[in-house]
């Protein structure tokens, strides 16, 4: 996907097309199933807010969802909120981490990796393409200010968090710029096209994971789930992308401590980061022989380095 991102100024608006009409097409087919209720379009409504621009908001909106859903719910129906938050969860790291394993092609066989990307593609609410380009472009200019999608640099965390989303639209604007913009005339209304329909495909996203999971469990499980995603991929970069004393940027494989080796064992290796951007086919990166070999973040070269969680 990325070469075919690089080679070709349509891909995005192609993909987005497609996700977007495939949405339409299932939603519409789930409305003709007989004995299916309708969704009051309240309901669509509010989950629509989680295409807004920032962590904060989209939370806010998330659990404001679920709120209501509680409290217009049945005695019984709540008692299924606990285990299923938890559940929640724990398939929302999963699925983070399968999305992020998928990106680097590190599945067997090497086919099982689309379906997997695309399938928590839809559950990150991203697709699997506008997640895959960001993050090949986040390991090409790791900490880079202007080419890294996500760098944390000198953030507190919760800012960083915070400005995850802003960050992540300004560098994929900037990238199709650097590809296009010098290249192709029709550059500026591609540019507004795809900015236009990436967010569309995103709500339809939501909207169809509002209709297969219908409104409870969209609330008790996918709430959980998608908050689960979006911390994860934030605390996992913060904490291993860190400011060096030397004005640089240090990438950490951090293994000690119960956090870190329960998280490491059970996901992965997801926070052995700076052994997975030297050899990202590996599937768990957190088995991996010690390797010394010097990686070149911004503002310096960066060698082996563990440390205690």
């Amino acid at each position: 996907m990325w070469n075919r991102y690089r080679a070709d100024p349509f891909f995005l608006i192609r993909y987005s097309v497609g996700s977007i009409v495939l949405c339409a097409l299932i939603i519409r087919f789930h409305a003709t199933i007989p004995g299916v209720a309708a969704i009051h379009w309240g309901w669509f409504a509010a989950a629509a807010l989680l295409v807004l621009p920032n962590f904060y908001l989209q939370a806010v909106a998330a659990l404001g969802f679920s709120a209501v859903c509680f409290g217009l719910d049945t005695p019984a129906n709540r008692l299924l909120l606990p285990p299923l938050a938890v559940s929640g969860l724990f398939l929302g790291c999963y699925a983070a981490v399968a999305i992020h394993t998928a990106s680097h092609q590190a599945f067997r066989p090497r086919w099982v990796n689309r379906i997997v990307g695309e399938v928590c593609g839809v559950l990150l609410l991203t697709g699997y393409a506008t997640f895959l380009i960001p993050h090949l472009a986040h390991h090409r200019y790791p900490d880079d200010p202007l080419r890294d999608p996500h760098p944390p640099g000198h953030l507190s965390f919760p800012a960083y968090l915070n400005g995850m989303v802003p960050t992540l639209v300004a560098c994929m604007n900037r990238l199709y710029a650097d590809l296009w913009a010098g290249r192709d005339g029709r550059y500026p209304w591609l540019s507004r096209i795809t900015r236009t329909l990436i967010p569309l495909a995103f709500l339809m996203r939501v909207l169809l994971l509002l209709v297969l999971l219908r409104p409870m469990l969209f609330a008790y499980l996918f709430v959980p789930l998608y908050i689960a995603e979006l911390m994860l991929f934030a605390h996992v970069n913060y904490m291993t992308h860190r400011p060096d004393p030397a004005g640089g940027f240090m990438i950490l494989d951090l293994k000690d401590g119960i956090f870190h080796r329960v998280m490491n064992a059970v996901f992965l290796g997801t926070y052995c980061h700076r052994t997975h951007h030297l050899r990202p086919y590996l599937l768990n990166p957190s088995r991996a022989a010690p390797d010394d070999r010097p990686m070149r973040t911004y503002g310096q070269v960066i060698t082996s380095r563990s440390t205690n969680g």
